[in-house]
């Protein structure tokens, strides 16, 4: 297929769906980011995961650059750009309203994911699926919320549950990744609103950018930037909002996007 032409000086990329299928990077996917690199076109991740979460794919990748918990933290060569963690007060509801229904719940700091319960041996097979970190269980009196900045939650229960934690935590963003898994992390959170801290950083204009990505919250970004790509795996509705749509993830999505772009 012939090349597109598109003045694209920068990459962001979301890792799940796009880069990784079921916690496994993607051979093609990983190839593709070192010939961006080597091509010198500066590539940043751009994720709903934790900065634990991600940090086996950044040394994996050898990227520097990336946009945690949907837009909550912007880091540039491990030096944080912007950091938008919850409030104390949300921290302390949230864990008193899942305590008190006895849904498993995750907190998400810079370098920690933390429970204050046991997890049920019933989510390990969702945590492998998403390579989740290493999750340390400690008691709520060894919690130090003012110490801890807490960026995300990671709540497990069935989407009917959603309409009622909206309405407890209105300040929160809701985001559901799995039928049984959801994000709560500060509603002002966003990927384009991270990604223009790194932009602004490399003095990249939005319009030289482009963005590869699967899910609802790749939209915003998909609508900042100058070029978007849609996986093939991606929901039909998140398909509308790009302008090009690739194969999937286990087809060599992100390589063969790069490839019709020029990239690489």
């Amino acid at each position: 297929m012939k090349a597109l032409t598109h003045d694209i000086r920068m990459v962001f990329l979301d890792i799940d769906g796009t880069l990784a299928h079921h916690g496994k990077l993607v051979d093609s996917a990983v190839e593709s980011v070192q010939e961006l690199t080597r091509n010198g076109i500066p590539v940043a991740l751009c994720t709903g995961r934790s900065r634990l979460h991600a940090t086996g794919v950044l040394d994996a990748l050898g990227v520097s650059m990336a946009v945690f918990f949907n837009g909550g933290l912007v880091e540039m060569d491990q030096r944080i750009l912007y950091a938008n963690p919850l409030s104390e007060a949300t921290v302390t509801k949230m864990i008193d309203f899942f305590e008190r229904e006895e849904i498993p719940l995750i907190l998400h700091t810079r370098t920690n994911a933390v429970t204050l319960q046991p997890l049920p041996n019933s989510l390990n097979s969702v945590l492998d699926a998403f390579a989740f970190p290493n999750i340390v269980q400690v008691s709520r009196n060894e919690w130090n919320i003012t110490e801890s900045a807490t960026y995300q939650a990671n709540m497990f229960c069935t989407r009917d549950w959603d309409p009622t934690i909206q309405n407890i935590l209105p300040e929160c963003l809701l985001y559901r990744w799995e039928e049984d898994g959801a994000d709560l992390q500060q509603r002002n959170c966003d990927k384009a609103e991270g990604a223009k801290f790194l932009l602004k950083e490399l003095g990249i204009s939005p319009e030289h950018a482009l963005h590869i990505g699967d899910g609802g919250n790749d939209v915003g970004l998909f609508k900042l930037l100058g070029m978007s790509v849609a996986m093939g795996n991606a929901h039909s509705e998140v398909k509308r909002h790009a302008k090009m749509t690739t194969s999937t993830v286990t087809e060599h999505g992100v390589q063969r996007a790069l490839t019709r772009l020029g990239l690489i």
